[in-house]
């Protein structure tokens, strides 16, 4: 562990640390870089409790949503609350589901999210809407135009947004942790934040595809 990564941590959250490293690697197939500022922010039991409680989330939002929208909404829940990191490696892993699964490659690619990321919050619904027009991307338009809304104030009254509100609430709880990490590193450069990066061949087929298509 390099000494920037353990700066400000007492002996047990560098432990804990180490630890997270290498569940990390097993479970994902990398180090995520956020996950000293995790330990630095949250302390060992405020991340162990929102670990579980995300975890918790994702496999209710995988059950409401299906798989691939599960990960575009947590992914956009966390761009839209300051995790460019987070929210990038989860709409990515939402993008290699679709592409496995169906053959086709979203709307979202990196340069759409990166210009996503840096549009104002008064404009964001409007392109979401602009960029999901295709009536395939109907599903997927409305769950994202609905997280907007409920992250603007709208009341909770839709059958899903129980499930929408928890995405949201899992960033509000630790963005302060990320966002510097996020803002550092460029969106296309993060990996997906599932085990879906150990499938390299998987990983390359969508890399080859995507340049093919923007080419």
């Amino acid at each position: 562990m390099s000494r920037s990564r353990s700066t400000g941590l007492s002996l047990r959250e560098r432990w804990a640390l180490a630890a997270l490293d290498r569940v990390s690697a097993l479970y994902l197939g990398f180090r995520p870089p956020v996950n000293d500022e995790a330990i630095r922010s949250l302390g060992v039991r405020g991340y162990m409790r929102w670990s579980m409680t995300t975890g918790k989330v994702m496999k209710a939002l995988a059950t409401a949503l299906g798989e691939a929208e599960a990960q575009f909404v947590i992914g956009f829940a966390g761009l839209w609350l300051g995790c460019g990191y987070c929210g990038a490696g989860h709409v990515h892993a939402g993008n290699l589901l679709v592409f496995r699964d169906r053959g086709a490659l979203t709307p979202l690619s990196d340069a759409a999210l990166r210009e996503l990321y840096e549009t104002p919050d008064e404009a964001a619904a409007a392109k979401i809407a602009a960029l999901l027009s295709d009536p395939s991307y109907a599903r997927l338009r409305g769950l994202l135009l609905r997280l907007y809304a409920l992250r603007g104030g709208a009341r909770p009254d839709q059958p899903e947004d129980a499930a929408l509100a928890a995405a949201l609430s899992c960033w509000e709880w630790v963005t302060e942790c990320t966002i510097v990490a996020g803002l550092e590193m460029p969106l296309e450069a993060v990996p997906p934040l599932t085990p879906l990066f150990k499938d390299k061949a998987l990983r390359e087929r969508y890399a080859a595809a995507r340049a093919a298509a923007e080419g």
